[in-house]
């Protein structure tokens, strides 16, 4: 399975974008992103998801493999909220970002246990 990135740029022309392609088939990845965010899974688009911070989340997630605490990925992407609030909207946006994924067949990619979440690098 190979799970894949392109982010077209704000500066190029609509009708050829400059693209940053990155993919977890064995340690290629983009370390910057501009302009929107389109992910492929074994060449299968992933639907757009909806909101910034689902959005974020996922291209974070893909930038850093491997599991994450749950905690600090709460207060890196809502630090102005209380914990508890943090924790709920960050399980709103990994469950985003799994319905996005399992629409393109990559639901595996996204590793989630009660107190770590992370793309598994393994797959």
């Amino acid at each position: 399975m190979l799970l894949s990135v392109r982010v077209a740029s704000c500066t190029g022309p609509p009708s050829r974008p400059i693209v940053i392609a990155a993919s977890t088939g064995r340690q290629s990845r983009a370390r910057a992103f501009f302009g929107g965010l389109r992910v492929q899974v074994d060449g299968r688009e992933v639907p757009a998801i909806p909101g910034l911070r689902p959005r974020s989340v996922l291209a974070w997630l893909l930038l850093h493999p491997g599991p994450h605490p749950r905690v600090r990925l709460a207060g890196r992407f809502w630090p102005d909220v209380l914990d508890t609030s943090a924790r709920g909207s960050l399980r709103s946006a990994l469950w985003t970002v799994r319905e996005a994924l399992e629409a393109a067949g990559g639901g595996a990619y996204l590793a989630a246990t009660r107190t770590h979440a992370g793309i598994d690098p393994a797959l």
